[in-house]
């Protein structure tokens, strides 16, 4: 997923921060996303994460909510 996100983001600004929720130890996160990892979640302007995909790129729910974010 991480590839492929990199080459749908290229030439547009953007900042990618993995977190593996094994080894961060923040039990929220290891319950939340267990069994979905990896998950794609998008932080807005105000600080609000939005889950878009998890297991595979969606291309177009992440199309869809950088055109819902201009």
């Amino acid at each position: 997923m991480l590839e492929q996100l990199r080459a749908e983001l290229s030439g547009a600004e953007h900042n990618i921060e993995m977190i593996d929720i094994d080894l961060d130890g923040n039990e929220e996160l290891l319950e939340q996303y267990d069994e979905l990892v990896p998950v794609l979640c998008a932080i807005d302007a105000h600080g609000q994460a939005h889950q878009l995909c998890h297991y595979f790129l969606d291309c177009d729910k992440l199309t869809a909510y950088r055109l819902s974010q201009s």
